[in-house]
């Protein structure tokens, strides 16, 4: 049998290094393996070589395939191989044009790198889409947000986040640095 539980890479802590993500695949071996690796922040080649053998030993459904390239594209993220990881997402996508995960974690390279206008395109997608953890789309989308110059939109996205996830500290951390002033 296989479950798919979903997590997500959060903008600011990717950035500053550990990832939040993953899609499990449970069951599989090699493919849960590396659901692990991701979801524990391991970015030693060990880590991605569990990852590579998941994806080149064929033996996956269309839907863990798919899960594990997102698995591996957070592992390659946070080794720093942001191409690589973006590649991954990409082929996830080929197999499966709506995992959400996969958009959700393609736009937080995109933060990663400075390129905001696509970081919100993607994260706009993945919010359009099934996710299991959408408070992490609405943090990072804050970022982009805050990052842009949108100050209101990306307090928002914080208030939500932490409306989603309320006993994650992060959302309301951030929401501390803002002041609203009704007219």
């Amino acid at each position: 049998m296989n479950i798919k539980k979903t997590l997500l890479i959060a903008g600011a802590l990717a950035v500053a290094g550990p990832s939040f993500a993953s899609t499990v695949v449970i069951g599989e071996g090699l493919g849960e393996a590396c659901f692990n690796q991701a979801k524990y922040g391991h970015s030693d080649r060990d880590a991605l070589n569990i990852c590579d053998k998941a994806i080149e030993n064929g033996f996956l459904s269309k839907k863990d395939a798919a899960a594990t390239y997102v698995n591996r594209g957070i592992v390659r993220s946070s080794r720093g191989d942001l191409e690589g990881a973006v590649t991954d997402y990409n082929n996830a996508l080929r197999i499966n044009p709506t995992l959400g995960e996969a958009f959700a974690n393609r736009g937080t390279v995109y933060i990663r790198k400075e390129q905001y206008t696509t970081a919100l395109n993607e994260l706009d997608r993945a919010l359009s889409l099934d996710l299991e953890q959408p408070a992490m789309v609405y943090f990072n989308r804050a970022i982009v947000y805050e990052n842009i110059g949108d100050k209101t939109k990306a307090y928002q996205d914080f208030k939500r986040a932490s409306e989603l996830r309320p006993t994650w500290d992060s959302p309301q951390i951030e929401l501390t640095r803002f002041t609203v002033i009704s007219d």
